[in-house]
C-alpha cells in the first residue's frame, strides 16, 4: 500500500479542522489494568507541544534534538513535534546499550545533538558501567541532558554534573501519557538543584540564547 501512495508525485491536500478534532490515539502503560486509549486532538497537542518545546525546552532552528524512545512510548510523539519549532529531529532505532552502554552518548557525538533526552535509568546504567562521556566524547553541543520515566536519583545529578559538564542544564521531567507532555520539568531560566526537577509546567518567559552558565548548584533535595 505505502508503495501505491509514493510511486507518482503529487501535492499534498490540506484541510481545515476544528480544535478539538482527533489527531492521534495513544495508549496506557497498562500498570493499572488493561491499557487504556486516549485520543488527543489536534490543537491541544499543538498549543502543548510549542509550549514545552519552545518555552520549556528552548528549542528552535538552530537545535538538534534527540530522545531515545521507541513508537510504543508517547516521547516518539513529543520528539517528532520539535518539528514544530523548526529543530532538527535525531530518531535512534536500535538498542540502547549496543555495542556498549556508551551507544546514547556515540549518537550524540556524530548528530551533534543540543537536547540530549534519555531515561533515568539509561543515566543510572552509564553510572554503574563506570562510563565518562565528557571524557571519551565531544559533548560541546550539548546544551541540556533530559531525562524522563522514572525520576532521576541525586546520584544521577552527581554523575551528569561530574561525567558530563560540570555547568550542564539536567532537566529531569515528569510527564504523561494523558498529555503527551510534562507536568513539571524543564526551565531554562532556573537554576538545577540536585534531586528536584525545575519547576511545575507553565510558560515562562524565555528567550533564544539564554545565558546558562553558573545554573548548577549543590544544594540537595530535602
Amino acid at each position: 500500500m505505502w508503495d501505491d501512495i509514493v510511486r507518482e508525485p503529487a501535492e499534498p491536500v490540506f484541510e481545515q479542522l476544528p480544535f478539538d478534532h482527533p489527531l492521534w490515539v495513544l495508549y496506557s502503560s497498562g500498570t493499572t489494568g488493561l491499557p487504556k486509549a486516549i485520543v488527543q486532538s489536534q490543537g491541544g497537542i499543538l498549543l502543548e507541544h510549542l509550549k514545552q518545546l519552545g518555552l520549556h525546552c528552548d528549542l528552535g532552528p538552530d537545535d538538534r534534538f534527540f530522545w531515545y524512545t521507541s513508537t510504543g512510548w508517547m516521547m516518539w510523539n513529543f520528539l517528532v513535534s520539535g518539528l514544530l519549532v523548526g529543530a532538527t529531529v535525531i530518531l535512534y532505532d536500535g538498542s540502547p546499550g549496543h555495542p556498549d552502554t556508551a551507544a546514547q552518548w556515540r549518537v550524540a557525538e556524530r548528530t551533534g545533538t543540543t537536547l540530549y533526552g534519555t531515561s533515568a535509568a539509561y543515566v543510572m546504567a552509564c553510572r554503574k558501567a563506570d562510563v565518562h562521556p565528557g571524557r571519551d566524547f565531544d559533548l560541546s553541543a550539548v546544551k541540556c541532558v533530559a531525562t524522563t520515566g522514572s525520576p532521576l536519583p541525586p546520584d544521577g545529578f552527581r554523575w551528569i554534573h561530574d561525567e558530563v559538564a560540570e555547568d550542564m542544564w539536567i532537566a529531569s521531567v515528569s510527564g504523561g501519557t494523558d498529555v503527551c507532555s510534562c507536568f513539571a520539568g524543564a526551565v531554562p531560566t532556573l537554576p538545577v538543584y540536585i534531586g528536584e526537577l525545575q519547576a511545575p509546567a507553565s510558560a515562562p518567559t524565555s528567550r533564544r540564547g539564554t545565558h546558562r552558565a553558573n545554573r548548577w548548584s549543590t544544594r540537595s533535595a530535602s
